[in-house]
C-alpha cells in the first residue's frame, strides 16, 4: 500500500501513509506507560508496527487506531531482537534470548502468547527474519512451514558452507545468500524456489560478493533487491527474474 516506516531511534520513528497524491506523517510517540519503543522496519501493509524497549524488555504493537499496545514476551526472555517478521494477517515471528540462547518464536497475533518454533537439524539457534501471508517463516538457514497444528523446520540447501535467508515473497520464493567457502569471503546472492533447491543464475553480476535482501511477486515476474561489492565499491542492485 506504499506505507513507509523510518527512524533509527525511538524519538525519530514515524510512518508515512499514502493519502491521494501525498503522504501523511505520523510520529509513533510513547506508549501509555511512557515507554517509547524502537523498531527495525517491522511494518505490514495495514500500517501496523512491532517495537521493542530495551530498558524494560517489553514488546509492543502499534496501529493508528490504538497507538502502542503491550505484547507478551516469552517466559524468561531478557531480550528480543527488534527485526521481527510481520505479515498482513498480523502473524509475527522473531527471536528472543532466554538464558544464554536465542530461540525462534511466533505470535499468531499481537494479543497472543508467543509459541516456540522447532529447530531445524543442522541449524540450531536460527532466528526468524521474515514471514509471508501464507505463514511461511524464514531466517538464517531455515524455513518454517505451517502444518495446521504447528510448524515444521527444514534447513535450506546451500553449497556446504552455510548461508542466510532475508526475505520471502508471496509465492514462497526465498531470497538471501550462500557462502562459497568456509571463510565467507565470497557470498552469492540466491533465491530458493518453493519447489526446492536454490538458484544463483546471474545474481552475482560483476561483483565478488552479493546478497539478496528483498523479494516481491509482480505482474512481470519476481523482483529481487540487494547489494554487491564490486570493483567500484558497494552497490545497490535490482534483479528482475522472468
Amino acid at each position: 500500500l506504499g506505507t513507509i516506516i523510518s527512524g533509527t531511534s525511538p524519538s525519530e520513528i514515524a510512518v508515512w501513509s499514502p493519502s491521494g497524491n501525498e503522504y501523511v506523517l505520523t510520529q509513533l510517540g510513547a506508549a501509555p506507560d511512557g515507554v517509547v519503543p524502537y523498531t527495525l522496519g517491522a511494518l505490514n501493509d495495514s500500517g501496523q508496527v512491532i517495537g521493542w524497549d530495551v530498558a524494560t524488555n517489553r514488546m509492543y504493537w502499534w496501529s493508528s487506531a490504538t497507538g502502542w499496545v503491550p505484547m507478551s514476551t516469552p517466559a524468561g526472555a531478557t531480550y528480543c531482537l527488534p527485526s521481527f517478521g510481520f505479515n498482513n494477517h498480523g502473524v509475527i515471528a522473531g527471536g528472543c534470548k532466554v538464558g544464554q540462547v536465542y530461540q525462534p518464536y511466533y505470535w499468531p497475533n499481537h494479543a497472543a502468547t508467543p509459541v516456540l518454533l522447532p529447530s531445524a537439524a543442522g541449524a540450531p539457534g536460527t532466528i526468524p527474519i521474515a514471514i509471508n501471508d501464507s505463514g511461511v517463516i524464514v531466517g538464517g538457514e531455515v524455513r518454517w512451514t505451517p502444518t495446521g497444528s504447528g510448524y515444521t523446520a527444514v534447513q535450506l540447501p546451500n553449497l556446504g558452507f552455510g548461508g542466510g535467508a532475508d526475505a520471502i515473497s508471496a509465492d514462497g520464493t526465498i531470497a538471501g545468500y550462500v557462502q562459497t567457502d568456509a571463510t565467507g569471503t565470497t557470498l552469492l546472492a540466491v533465491i530458493w524456489p518453493s519447489s526446492g533447491g536454490f538458484v544463483t543464475g546471474d545474481l552475482l553480476l560483476s561483483g565478488i560478493w552479493a546478497t539478496a535482501k528483498g523479494i516481491a511477486n509482480t505482474p512481470g515476474g519476481l523482483v529481487v533487491v540487494g547489494t554487491q561489492v564490486a570493483p567500484g565499491g558497494h552497490e545497490a542492485v535490482l534483479w528482475r527474474l522472468y
